[in-house]
């Protein structure tokens, strides 16, 4: 409880804030109380992180304060077992019959940087507001996660929720809420269950005619599905189910963490692409190679580079070095440089009209560090329409760290791998042609 306390102030909550503790003590500068009902103004929220014997007595004071929204961190219910379920469902019908919405349990809350609320029990660092909305059944979002999210930046945040065990509200609400929430552009969901098959279809489908709905669904195996029901109780469900469900309605699936985070990263920052023509580019060989490999695997297609193209590119590459799609550079790395070879031929690639996106592969080394927004601003910006990704192999942290801030601050994503890049762009294609903003040309 202390740390959520801590959390809330660091976020800069701006509303009152009242510890309830049986001590009656200050608790960090702030007076405390014995009960919720001792409380003298309104309760809009209440988070209940106390043993289990207590919550009965918790929840009965929230009815009785008239508290809207309750979130119960305390464990050990469907997460439990059958005994523990039966005292969840308890716990859910005393939230109905009082009114309220009830969080959990099982659940560590939600996060919204606009309004400075963190309810994470883990210590956190101020989230920087942006239009992604991340809703899961763990809590690893509100920590781990909310932590490495904070200090990386891969994207702003609308609002994070950890749904726990799902005893009142679930996935579906959050879907219903956040498809029209004008603060999210982009909804990231970790499920280990569907509450209620058919409302989430209908929510599913809603939401993403609306915004991208990025989805990673855990229990695919029997043995991951075992695992679930001691985690929060859920039933994992049939798996090609789950497929069916996501082609039906347009979610775009992802099957591990990476995927899921770079995938939100991409439709985060970038233009729908128009098409799945991709254009390569890469100062190492070995970048064109997994490349193409990884178009062939995730359906996207290297065109031709057109002879006004070749023209142009021939300017600064060797007459002895092969120009095709992918293009290995470095031959005119070592004459021109990173920077001045690496802006002409993105700035051919994105100017040739059947190039639909364009993937820069960087090797990290200190010929790598250049000024990125002076090189690349301008031929992104005469090219908005078309979706930019960066990969940069290995480097130390300096220049990670350099090329990664360099893109940010153009709204370029910045992937460790050809493939990571390639496999977001694919769910972006995917999107794309489900929505009708992406042709299927050439597919």
């Amino acid at each position: 409880g202390n740390i959520i306390l801590r959390n809330v102030l660091k976020a800069g909550f701006k509303g009152p804030v009242y510890p309830i503790n049986p001590s009656g003590h200050e608790i960090l500068g702030i007076p405390s109380h014995r009960r919720l009902t001792d409380v003298p103004g309104e309760v809009d929220l209440a988070m209940i992180v106390i043993p289990k014997p207590a919550v009965k007595d918790a929840i009965r004071d929230c009815a009785a304060k008239g508290v809207r929204a309750v979130i119960l961190c305390t464990g050990g219910y469907a997460d439990a077992g059958e005994k523990g379920a039966s005292e969840q469902d308890v716990i859910a019908r005393l939230a109905r019959e009082s009114g309220f919405r009830l969080m959990g349990p099982n659940s560590i809350g939600v996060i919204n940087p606009a309004v400075g609320l963190a309810t994470s029990i883990v210590g956190l660092e101020p989230i920087m507001q942006g239009g992604v909305a991340l809703v899961g059944q763990s809590g690893v979002f509100s920590s781990g996660w909310g932590r490495w999210i904070a200090q990386s930046r891969p994207f702003g945040v609308s609002k994070i929720a950890c749904i726990g065990n799902k005893a009142d509200v679930d996935e579906s609400d959050l879907l219903e809420y956040l498809a029209h929430d004008g603060n999210t552009t982009t909804i990231g969901l970790y499920l280990e269950g569907v509450a209620c098959g058919e409302r989430f279809v209908r929510a599913a489908a809603r939401a993403c005619r609306r915004k991208p709905v990025v989805v990673l669904k855990s229990g695919r195996t029997e043995a991951g599905a075992r695992a679930i029901a001691s985690h929060t109780g859920s039933l994992a469900g049939s798996d090609e189910v789950f497929d069916a469900v996501c082609r039906r309605t347009g979610l775009v699936r992802v099957h591990d963490s990476e995927a899921f985070f770079d995938t939100l990263s991409a439709f985060e920052s970038l233009p729908l692409p128009r098409g799945n023509r991709l254009g390569v580019l890469s100062i190492t060989g070995m970048g064109c190679v997994v490349a193409t490999d990884a178009c062939d695997e995730y359906g996207l297609r290297l065109p031709a580079l057109t002879r006004p193209t070749l023209r142009r590119i021939r300017e600064v590459i060797p007459p002895w070095a092969p120009v095709r799609n992918p293009i290995d550079i470095w031959s005119a790395v070592e004459q021109h440089g990173a920077a001045a070879t690496m802006r002409r031929i993105a700035e051919c690639m994105l100017g040739q009209a059947n190039i639909d996106a364009v993937l820069m592969i960087f090797v990290l080394m200190p010929e790598s560090i250049f000024d990125i927004q002076e090189t690349f601003a301008d031929i992104l910006k005469a090219h908005p329409e078309k979706p930019v990704l960066v990969a940069a192999y290995g480097g130390t942290q300096r220049e990670v760290a350099h090329v990664q801030d360099g893109f940010r601050g153009l709204g370029i994503p910045c992937y460790p791998t050809p493939e990571r890049a390639i496999y977001a762009l694919s769910r972006m294609v995917a999107y794309g042609r489900f929505c009708g903003r992406t042709s299927r040309r050439g597919a």
